[in-house]
């Protein structure tokens, strides 16, 4: 009996201990964060983006003032089983975006001795951010000087040459944008006074020669696009998939080719003229009808829908995404879809067809996508973009290189036509 007694008593201690551990190990709220340390001034920015992973129920989100530059704390409180704590994050704004700088022509053409109004080409000079920039000469800009654009200028307009007319433009945080105009100097000319005697000869030799059919004027030949590797502006002008737009941006290639040519044009003074031209890359089987089983570009008419990147926004025209460890390009649940994990259920996806987006730096720094099979048709195919190229061919979308990437997401809008075709098929959009 004694020894029963014991045993209960033993077993009544262990009970007890058992749990005052249990409430030694009571859980503590738990907040951990993303790796972002900046965010774009002046962009739309969600807090929620921060939480990587949470250990209860987060009670107040701060909030980010996206309006100012420079570092800001931003204090989370997460609460647990009736505990709350404090959590700090530190991130700092940043304006990265630099000014826009679109000049009318990228070269002129003028004659010894003639002078040139420099601002009638300039077509505009704006910040992203801060609006229009204002014109100061160069030798008044000040150091302090801010939101401004000037140029230089070094022409000796008496001696034939080719010369730089250099634009500069700064915002408000000194993001700095610079471009050139060239100016080919031609010697003019003397006009030729033809003599009286050649007058006379001639009008002697045509009195001879009477009968003598006269030499007709020779017609201007029109370029032919067969003839040529790229589009032509009189192309475009005849192109369906152009009427009624502004923009547009042609991607045409040879057959089973995989490299192509890219081209920018802008409808200016009802005329279209070509602002980029550039090289790129298409599908490792080249242009024609996309599918999930193919590495074909899709070919036909599209337009922009969404601007990305895993790189802060540079001036984006279309809204724009950067991509974090959350976001994915779905192949199952939301075929063709974009997904951020922290706003829609991925749960049911079994990821193995996903694209997830921050695994892929370069080619992703920057890309648009389009509404090729928008309708979400499984098996159509899903993922085309426009993106910065890599290696020597793209597993169906197109590239380009980074530097004409940022030059085109900084002009292009939903708007803007988009046309992927074989270049001998061209004038059948």
């Amino acid at each position: 009996m004694k020894k029963q007694a014991i045993m209960g008593l033993a077993l009544m201690l262990l009970m007890g201990c058992s749990s005052q551990k249990i409430e030694t190990e009571k859980k503590e709220p738990m907040l951990t964060f993303q790796d972002i340390k900046e965010v774009e001034y002046g962009d739309s920015f969600e807090v929620s983006n921060l939480v990587k992973d949470v250990q209860g129920v987060i009670k107040d989100y701060p909030k980010l003032d996206t309006s100012k530059v420079g570092k800001q704390s931003l204090t989370f409180v997460v609460e647990l089983d009736q505990t709350k704590k404090d959590f700090q994050f530190d991130i700092e704004v940043k304006d990265t975006k630099h000014p826009i700088i679109e000049l009318k022509k990228d070269k002129i053409t003028i004659n010894t001795k003639e002078k040139i109004d420099v601002l009638k080409y300039v077509q505009k000079i704006k910040d992203p951010v801060d609006g229009d920039l204002k014109y100061i000469k160069e030798n008044q800009v000040k150091k302090e000087s801010l939101a401004y654009y000037t140029y230089h200028e070094s022409i000796d307009y008496s001696k034939p040459g080719t010369y730089k007319i250099h634009f500069t433009a700064i915002d408000n945080h000194q993001n700095k944008t610079e471009k050139d105009l060239l100016v080919v100097v031609k010697e003019e000319k003397p006009i030729q006074k033809t003599t009286s005697t050649v007058h006379q000869k001639e009008q002697e030799t045509t009195s001879q020669n009477n009968n003598t059919t006269k030499p007709q004027k020779e017609t201007k030949k029109e370029p032919d696009q067969k003839d040529y590797q790229y589009v032509l502006t009189s192309t475009v002008d005849k192109m369906k998939a152009a009427q009624g737009k502004n923009k547009m941006v042609i991607v045409t290639a040879k057959a089973k080719a995989r490299k192509c040519v890219v081209q920018y044009f802008e409808k200016q003074n009802n005329q279209w003229v070509e602002k980029m031209k550039t090289n790129g890359l298409v599908g490792k089987a080249g242009i024609g009808v996309g599918s999930e089983n193919s590495t074909r570009t899709p070919m036909g008419v599209f337009h922009f829908t969404h601007a990305y990147g895993i790189k802060a926004n540079p001036g984006s025209v279309l809204a724009y995404t950067q991509i974090n460890q959350h976001h994915y390009w779905c192949g199952d649940q939301y075929y063709n879809q974009f997904v951020d994990e922290t706003q829609m259920d991925h749960s049911q996806c079994s990821h193995v067809n996903d694209e997830h987006l921050i695994d892929y730096p370069g080619s992703y720094n920057y890309f648009l996508s389009y509404n090729y099979n928008s309708s979400c048709i499984k098996g159509k195919g899903f993922a085309y973009f426009l993106h910065c190229a890599r290696g020597n061919y793209t597993m169906g979308c197109v590239g380009v290189n980074q530097s004409n990437m940022v030059y085109l997401m900084q002009r292009v809008d939903s708007s803007t036509g988009f046309v992927v075709s074989l270049i001998n098929q061209i004038e059948n959009y």
